[in-house]
């Protein structure tokens, strides 16, 4: 993951881009690292789990119900309402509950 980030302003260079969407860049792929490591490993041996057993059908209703409730309605808030843009939506893609929490949640 560092290595993206390392790479990241020598691939930059290659292409005609202002100072603004540069430095958009960079901030989106430490978004991007951020999430991959933190967030993104909790979400997935639970839903696997439960699809081994074969409870597919909750499973996917959870994940798309996750889906159109989280990221989508926090992409709106945080991009639109907050007026953060794209790092609003790069936020709102990692930042929504992940479906360990999702799942548990529900079946209470």
């Amino acid at each position: 993951m560092c290595l993206f980030l390392a790479i990241t302003p020598f691939i930059l260079q290659f292409y005609n881009l202002a100072d603004e969407t540069k430095h958009l860049i960079i901030t989106l792929v430490i978004i991007h690292n951020i999430a991959n490591t933190v967030v993104f490993p909790l979400s997935g041996p639970l839903s696997q789990g439960l699809r081994a057993t074969g409870d597919v059908k909750f499973t996917m209703i959870v994940s798309i119900a996750s889906t159109v409730g989280g990221r989508l309605v926090l992409s709106i808030i945080l991009a639109l309402g907050l007026h953060l843009g794209v790092i609003g939506i790069a936020l709102a893609m990692c930042g929504r509950l992940d479906n360990s929490s999702n799942y548990f949640l529900l079946s209470l």
